[in-house]
């Protein structure tokens, strides 16, 4: 029974490595090299890096420490440093050189990603600085402690130089970028502008040729029409005509329904003017009161505002708040 499950495994076992196999060797595949050969060689880089790179690494720090050690200003930093470490590592799983070698391998990946511009990296490099610091003066022996720290931190903020040498310019490149984009934010505005200022003229152009002095005179006869036929009639584009109705058309004016602007106007005015009942008005107007109604509910919406137009004139300049406005059509006698 063993047996044949052994067997089965083998041979699909097998059958896995044949097609892993040819999806290595099939490089004229467009779709060459394939995800699982990726994930294999970043194992294997990783591996490699990590077993030669970190002995390489510890070597390199501790050939640069015996350098440093050999002369007279790197013992100034480095035995005080090496006093407090010994001194406060006893009980510690790990030996003091490997303290030592973790705290050099610190310092340089943070110097490393601080000079590549890594705010993160660049906050533990000034922690790092002042922790080594700080341990400069534990481990050194008085009347020179001071003088050692002073001397460690001198030699911290030179190599800091090099670590913080983008701050400015990454402030002038954000504050290059953020003007660029106030900048081009304007530019499109402007742009935008004009483009609808050319369209307002081609607009003024095709009322003209069809017989309306100018625009309001166009949308108080056919603001309520649709978007389909006002884009037809003016010759502009379809998502340009309700930007260029709201220009001509107040709060107050529906661009839905039968009546014009200029007849809801008049109707508005006899709201306003507070003679006249819903139905008088409808009667006037020869429509119905549910229209009459949504009429003044927008009026009261807007607050009372807008513009009135007396009845039976053609003007549609913008006129004085009739007296009795805050009554807006009240029923005497419906």
């Amino acid at each position: 029974m063993w047996q044949d499950k052994a067997e089965r495994v083998l041979v699909s076992v097998a059958e896995l490595s044949r097609r892993l196999w040819r999806e290595a060797v099939a490089v004229e595949n467009r779709d060459w090299p394939p995800f699982w050969l990726y994930v294999t060689g970043a194992v294997i880089a990783a591996i490699v890096l990590i077993n030669f790179g970190s002995f390489a690494i510890v070597s390199l720090l501790s050939a640069v420490g015996n350098s440093a050690g050999s002369s007279h200003w790197g013992l100034v930093v480095e035995a005080p440093l090496r006093a407090y470490v010994y001194k406060h590592s006893r009980g510690l799983p790990v030996s003091p050189t490997a303290l030592l070698h973790v705290w050099g391998l610190t310092g340089l990946i943070l110097f490393a990603l601080s000079f590549l511009g890594s705010l993160g990296a660049r906050i533990g490099w000034i922690v790092f600085g002042l922790f080594s610091c700080g341990a400069v003066y534990a481990g050194s022996r008085p009347p020179a402690q001071w003088t050692a720290t002073a001397v460690a931190a001198f030699a911290w903020s030179v190599v800091s130089i090099i670590a913080f040498r983008s701050v400015a310019r990454y402030r002038t490149d954000t504050r290059t970028g953020r003007d660029r984009d106030r900048v081009n934010r304007r530019t499109v505005e402007e742009e935008a502008e004009q483009r609808f200022e050319q369209v307002r003229k081609r607009a003024l152009t095709s009322a003209k040729g069809a017989g309306y002095k100018d625009l309001e005179d166009y949308f108080a006869e056919r603001g309520h029409k649709v978007i389909d036929t006002i884009s037809r009639e003016l010759r502009i584009p379809k998502p340009r005509v309700n930007p260029l109705r709201e220009e001509y058309l107040e709060a107050t004016i529906s661009s839905r329904g039968t009546l014009s602007p200029r007849k809801q106007r008049e109707i508005i005015a006899d709201l306003r003017s507070g003679k006249y009942s819903c139905s008088e008005i409808s009667e006037m107007h020869g429509c119905s009161q549910e229209v009459i109604r949504g009429i003044r509910a927008r009026v009261v919406a807007s607050g009372g505002k807008g513009r009135a137009v007396q009845p039976n004139s053609s003007s549609t300049s913008p006129v004085m708040q009739l007296p009795g406005s805050d009554r807006l059509g009240d029923e005497r006698s419906d």
